[in-house]
């Protein structure tokens, strides 16, 4: 930009360049931060998702295992039994 034409409007032209200059940079900066904070909501939903799937992922582990124990607790006494050399008369 030629700076004779600042010199045309005077004081009141320069205060109003400089106030549409800050208006513009503010208008970038508003959008930037809208951005952040809809990506900041996107990926706070992706981690409650993930916390959630995470928490239903141990139950489901830990139901598992219970039902394991039970079943080897069950089991073990007949597998004993099999280990057991027998005795031949």
């Amino acid at each position: 930009m030629d700076p004779t034409l600042l010199t045309n409007f005077g004081a009141a032209g320069l205060i109003a360049c400089c106030w549409l200059l800050e208006r513009r940079a503010a208008l970038t900066r508003d959008k930037q931060l809208a951005d952040a904070h809809n990506k900041l909501i996107t990926e706070r939903l992706g981690f409650d998702t993930l916390a959630t799937l995470t928490q239903n992922c141990t139950r489901a582990l830990t139901a598992l295992e219970s039902t394991q124990r039970i079943l080897l607790n069950r089991l073990q006494p007949r597998l004993q039994s099999r280990r057991r050399p027998r005795t031949t008369r």
